[in-house]
């Protein structure tokens, strides 16, 4: 939405082999009226290593609905080479299309045996999938929060049997508040 801050992860990877360490200066540019502010704009890696660094991105307050490109320029201190890529940050005012559930694990009918199993589905969005929360029985029991700018999304939840016939309810949210729901009947021998 407009006037939202996001948190991007830059992965940065250091592609030497057998060397020492590198430090790597990490800048991210966006359109006009966005605000960037990397809390760390430089990392160290051993060399075939990987890192993350993290960049707060906010849209301005009044902005037409779009894709705004960010661009991430990654260089070796000392050197003149650089790497760059692009990401997008999505901006939407008005959604009213709730996330799709699909592959629900157990299914609808299912009938599975064990001491647990990992209740399982996916979700996805037009826009972005905030969360998805799942309900055992009509009790909550586990949220798995989306990243940011996730179209998908999917919960795991490991879970103590009961024999008997059960219900899995999952719900899966929006950032506009759109909540679509699923619900699969099973039973436990």
């Amino acid at each position: 939405m407009a006037g939202q801050q996001l948190m991007y992860a830059i992965d940065v990877i250091n592609y030497d082999v057998g060397c020492g360490s590198s430090s790597f200066v990490v800048s991210v540019s966006a359109s006009g009226g966005f605000s960037v502010s990397p809390p760390t704009s430089t990392i160290s890696l051993k060399s075939a290593s990987s890192g993350y660094l993290w960049a707060y991105v906010t849209s301005p307050s009044v902005i037409a609905d779009g894709d705004s490109p960010l661009t991430v320029t990654v260089q070796r201190e000392g050197s003149t080479q650089t790497a760059s890529t692009t990401s997008w940050y999505k901006v939407y005012s008005s959604d009213t299309v709730a996330p799709t559930l699909y592959w629900p694990s157990p299914g609808d009918g299912a009938t599975i045996t064990g001491r647990s199993y990992n209740v399982a589905a996916s979700s996805n969005d037009d826009r972005a999938v905030k969360k998805i929360e799942l309900y055992l029985d009509n009790a909550y029991v586990s949220t798995k929060a989306c990243d940011n700018v996730s179209y998908t999304c999917q919960i795991n939840y490991g879970w103590s049997t009961r024999l008997g016939q059960h219900t899995a309810t999952f719900k899966s949210y929006d950032w506009m508040g759109n909540v679509g729901v699923l619900t699969t009947t099973f039973t436990v021998n």
